[in-house]
């Protein structure tokens, strides 16, 4: 694995703090252990923060974790991704929204907090 995971749980989520190289392998590791952390704490959101990710990330990977994005998390868990404004074009959004995911890609912690809260 070449990214650095740490979790914890906070206050009404599950918080994720990434860091490392895009590694589409990782992602997809990663979507499965929110999943898993998030039903053992017996929450519905989660906060992954993608700040120390250098990209920008390949169109068609992003276009793929959205899709597992809506596999995994299905309707069940709200996914705030927070990264760097220059990187977000939100096809990773997109595609697992229109496949029933709740999910929105943001650029600060504070936007993020904001739409977990929110209606949803």
């Amino acid at each position: 694995m070449t990214l650095a995971i740490e979790s914890q749980v906070e206050e009404g989520y599950v918080r994720f703090d990434v860091s490392g190289p895009w590694n589409l392998a990782d992602i997809f590791a990663l979507i499965a252990r929110v999943r898993e952390e998030a039903d053992a704490a017996g929450l519905d959101a989660a906060l992954v923060d993608l700040l120390d990710v250098p990209g920008p990330i390949p169109q068609m990977e992003r276009f793929f974790a959205g899709k597992r994005v809506a596999e995994v998390l299905k309707h069940r868990i709200r996914l705030a991704v927070v990264v760097r404004a220059e990187y977000i074009n939100k096809l990773g959004e997109n595609t697992a929204v229109n496949r029933g995911a709740r999910m929105a890609v943001l650029s600060s912690e504070e936007h993020a907090l904001a739409w977990l809260e929110g209606p949803g």
